[in-house]
């Protein structure tokens, strides 16, 4: 082999080396990125993920009471933000059933898109109640005709059927009269979203730019279905520190009086009223339809009168509902509905 041969070999050996050398770079750069990519993609799903799930606990964690009664079967809303780490979540709030809510939550993360869902229940003892009127002590029959224990539910609610009726009067002790379902007198007070003073006449909805004024202390919420408007789904809880003349007006969920209870003027109240002291009937009197409560603290007796009670587990579960907190449904409340990259 000449000198020149040998030049040429040495020419081709290098370029073929540097083939080869080329080659296993661009090998080892193809798999680094494809490794990149991979760790990312994973890190972007693991993201979702746990971002969607964050989405719907703490939904739950601050749930609005405002939301129990807003929405009807079927209908919901949503709204959306952003997480510290960076992924947008919207959030989806459906109701369906009167104490069944579905909670959707979808989370991106960069190219990675995970969406999960969680069924809450709002959490509600039952029975609800024992009779239509629960009192402390024995109350003269001539007064308390017009106490019923068969079921009404209230004209055009969306209710079930009417249940067996329970008795009109059952006598129990002063805990069991002062509470509703798992609240008890301290905690409805603190729950109060309206406080009101000795009298209160023609308590009725108020409405504020289309929307329910729950500021509004006479707004009592609509009981009056075939009347409409943004009360109908408000049940208040309305406290009063003392005595308390309920003149006249309508009104629906869970009244709290700390003394006597007057109720004239044709006064109409569905949801469930727990009483301190004495139901007392002044002229007109009224009507009460869910369940009452009186603990007769106090030297008043109570004198019912024309006052009508009439008892309704739908008004009272409604009343309850509208204050209940939710808690995830035992069996199969989360699901992962999807993945989308």
């Amino acid at each position: 082999m000449t000198s020149g041969d040998r030049k040429g070999f040495a020419v081709a050996t290098a370029l073929f080396t540097l083939v080869v050398i080329g080659a296993l770079a661009i090998g080892t750069l193809y798999a680094a990125t494809h490794e990149l990519r991979g760790g990312t993609d994973a890190i972007h799903q693991a993201r979702a993920i746990m971002a969607a799930e964050l989405g719907v606990e703490q939904t739950i964690a601050a749930w609005s009471r405002e939301w129990n009664g807003a929405l009807g079967r079927g209908y919901g809303r949503s709204w959306t933000y952003s997480t510290v780490e960076g992924a947008q979540l919207t959030i989806g709030l459906t109701r369906l059933t009167d104490d069944l809510f579905l909670i959707t939550s979808e989370a991106r993360a960069g190219p990675a898109r995970r969406r999960v869902a969680r069924v809450v229940r709002l959490d509600v003892d039952d029975p609800l109640r024992e009779a239509a009127l629960l009192a402390t002590s024995v109350i003269d029959s001539t007064t308390s005709s017009g106490v019923d224990g068969s079921d009404h539910p209230p004209a055009q609610w969306d209710c079930p059927a009417p249940g067996p009726p329970l008795p009109a009067i059952v006598i129990a002790d002063t805990t069991s009269a002062l509470r509703l379902g798992q609240f008890d007198w301290p905690t409805l007070v603190g729950l109060a979203h309206s406080r009101v003073t000795v009298r209160v006449t023609g308590a009725a909805p108020r409405v504020s730019a289309e929307e329910c004024d729950t500021a509004a202390p006479e707004n009592w919420g609509e009981p009056n279905r075939w009347m409409g408007g943004p009360c109908t789904g408000y049940y208040p809880v309305i406290h009063a520190p003392s005595d308390l003349v309920m003149d006249g007006g309508r009104g629906q969920g869970v009244l709290v009086v700390e003394g006597n209870l007057t109720i004239q003027g044709g006064a109409a109240f569905t949801g469930v009223v727990l009483v301190r002291g004495a139901v007392l009937d002044g002229p007109g009197g009224g009507r009460v339809t869910g369940a009452l409560s009186m603990a007769g603290q106090g030297a008043t007796l109570p004198s019912l009168g024309e006052t009508w009670i009439g008892f309704s587990r739908c008004a009272a579960r409604k009343a309850l509902l509208g204050i209940a907190m939710p808690k995830a449904v035992i069996e199969r409340s989360w699901s992962e509905l999807f993945l989308d990259q």
